[in-house]
């Protein structure tokens, strides 16, 4: 049974030391004992049980880069993680079809040749409107049409009509004696707008619907595969199978072409090295290993054209095998 939120912040802080393997700067990290305890029986065993890292509050992780546990603590306390953000794809060849200037168009382009981007132009001065004698006079004109009680009211009142009791009545008493009751019906039909998301990851969390060209996925690729291992490492099944699904949703999208093969190219290289463990596709059609090679198999036609996955082939290993299993499942 998961923790109670109670339960959660009233534990210890533990202390987690990541990422000396990984770029030389090691990070350290406080979190909630019983936030991550609950995730697994070895991960309890580590933290609530006999060992010298329990006793100490402390553990290293040095296999495990910042980003990646920022993202499983964020997936220990929420049940989800966040997506990276994607940077821009470098292109070779800039594009060389200069925008063209529509003069019927309020906003103005220009090609910046250094980067090959299109720049927006400021736009033109916006020309004062004058009013014209003719406007004035029908401004005056539908002023006297206006109620007669309403000329009145905006009158300034004078002491004789504070004398008379002139003042105009308001439709509700500063101090009313009694109000009216609330039906069910009235009640009912309430309405609380938020003021704030209730839960202000969500959209940070979902894989994007549509493909974008100019986008590198590689960073997307290697989170999900990154979170799949460590859950795969301590044992994690919710987090792997959600690691799985997030990244067969980002695959399901993108679009393979020469351009963007290192995308997945790295994601083969980061699933089949030391840090992805694993016993070739002992896992079946759910592991990583195995949707890799489900993926590169489906589209084996455009990446036999691309010289870099040819080498990946040309370096053999467990790679080589799986993915030729693959090829002749799905060709026969």
């Amino acid at each position: 049974m998961p923790a109670s939120f109670q339960e959660i912040l009233n534990s210890r802080p533990f202390k987690f030391i990541v990422g000396e393997n990984v770029n030389d700067n090691p990070t350290e990290f406080l979190v909630h004992e019983e936030a991550i305890a609950q995730l697994s029986a070895s991960l309890y065993a580590l933290m609530k049980g006999e060992m010298a890292e329990s006793q100490a509050a402390c553990t290293i992780w040095a296999d495990v880069s910042k980003e990646t546990f920022e993202r499983f603590a964020q997936f220990a306390y929420t049940g989800d993680y966040s997506i990276p953000k994607m940077e821009k794809r470098n292109r070779v060849a800039l594009q060389k079809e200069a925008v063209t200037d529509d003069s019927s168009s309020d906003s103005y382009h220009r090609l910046d040749e250094a980067k090959g981007e299109t720049v927006d132009e400021p736009e033109p001065a916006v020309r004062h409107i004058f009013t014209s004698k003719k406007d004035k006079k029908k401004k005056a004109k539908s002023a006297d049409l206006r109620p007669s009680w309403m000329v009145e009211s905006l009158a300034p009142m004078t002491d004789t009509d504070l004398e008379q009791g002139s003042v105009p009545a308001t439709k509700r008493d500063k101090y009313p004696e009694r109000h009216p009751r609330v039906h069910s019906n009235d009640f009912q039909s309430l309405t609380f707008p938020l003021l704030a998301p209730r839960n202000h990851h969500d959209k940070s969390c979902e894989p994007a619907e549509q493909f974008d060209p100019d986008q590198s996925y590689a960073e997307a690729f290697l989170s999900h595969a990154s979170l799949y291992i460590l859950g795969d490492l301590q044992l994690i099944d919710s987090l792997k199978a959600l690691a799985l699904f997030k990244l067969h949703k980002t695959l399901c999208v993108f679009q393979l072409d020469d351009g963007n093969a290192e995308d997945i190219i790295s994601l083969a290289r980061y699933a089949y090295s030391e840090e992805g463990g694993g016993g070739a596709l002992d896992e079946g059609i759910g592991g990583l290993r195995s949707l890799v090679c489900q993926y590169m198999a489906t589209n084996a036609v455009v990446l036999s054209f691309n010289d870099g996955f040819m080498g990946l082939l040309g370096d053999g290993g467990q790679l080589v095998k799986d993915f030729f299993k693959y090829e002749v499942q799905r060709i026969s």
